[in-house]
């Protein structure tokens, strides 16, 4: 078997990203759907996973470890793997395209004063990397309300070498799929023109 060239690496590391991205848009589908009670095919297979494992309860297929999964796919991998970092722009964060999901956000960064989307996107990676994450979930979400407004991750990261470059930034999870659909949106154009694809 021989080696994947670097080509073959980066196509396949975009098709990592772009099925994640499937993935978590069909969690977030079926778990409306089924949080709706909506009659579909989904909540049809829903029913006969109830009754096989003798549940009465409503369960809901969104989970947070697949969002997990989908934040280390979507930001970590691309970093670690490949050097992609320097696609994302590196714009004032309030100047951001509002695609990428955090030109709203509110980020604690007493070393960065105004920080650049690159920036922020670098603290979420570290952020990641060193499980420095905390998740908010309530405990009950109103029928009207979005499941993925309602959750947040807490994000934060530090400098061991220098105490006072701290970074906190609080996120949805519509934030953070935005933010990693872009990403990757970015790479795969990025990879089809560098290819000719």
């Amino acid at each position: 078997m021989s080696n994947p060239t670097r080509e073959q690496e980066e196509r396949d590391a975009v098709d990592l990203m772009t099925d994640s991205v499937f993935a978590i848009d069909f969690l977030q589908m079926a778990s409306d759907d089924l949080r709706r009670g909506g009659p579909t095919r989904i909540s049809e297979i829903h029913e006969l996973v109830k009754k096989r494992n003798g549940r009465t309860d409503r369960i809901i297929p969104f989970n947070l470890g697949a969002v997990l999964g989908f934040l280390y796919v979507g930001i970590l991998y691309p970093k670690e793997r490949f050097d992609w970092f320097d696609l994302i722009p590196d714009d004032p964060l309030p100047n951001s395209s509002p695609d990428w999901g955090l030109r709203m956000a509110t980020v604690v960064a007493p070393r960065k004063r105004n920080p650049t989307l690159r920036y922020c996107v670098r603290r979420l990676r570290n952020s990641l990397g060193h499980t420095s994450f905390v998740y908010s979930v309530p405990k009950a979400v109103p029928a009207g309300q979005n499941l993925f407004e309602a959750i947040t991750i807490r994000f934060r990261d530090h400098n061991p070498n220098d105490p006072n470059d701290t970074f906190e930034v609080s996120l949805d999870l519509v934030q953070c799929v935005k933010l990693t659909a872009k990403f990757r949106q970015t790479v795969h154009a990025h990879v089809k023109g560098k290819y000719g694809l």
